[in-house]
């Protein structure tokens, strides 16, 4: 398994009001189905803009999409792999200057 941190932005062309009210009704089933996974490990919305951050616990890039989607519809999105303090003190050890 391996950590995954996902920024995400909505789309600078989603406006109007019946834009964003689609939006939201993806948003809860979308919710939903992270929290269901038991993969979110961690998530917030960033309070200066129409995006966020989720972390996730997966096995394969092909289940980050599976999880993530519909949210490529209608938000950039980028990944990147994670790794924790004591798993980098651990590699480093192993491969000394």
């Amino acid at each position: 398994a391996m950590k995954v941190h996902v920024n995400w932005n909505v789309f600078e062309t989603v406006t109007g009001s019946a834009m964003i009210g689609e939006i939201r009704a993806e948003v809860g089933p979308l919710i939903g189905k992270l929290m269901e996974s038991g993969k979110m490990e961690s998530h917030g919305v960033y309070a200066d803009g129409r995006g966020g951050f989720i972390v996730l616990n997966v096995d394969s890039a092909d289940e980050v999409l599976s999880l993530l989607y519909p949210l490529h519809d209608f938000a950039t999105i980028e990944t990147r792999p994670v790794v924790s303090f004591q798993e980098l003190g651990e590699f480093l050890q192993s491969h000394a200057v």
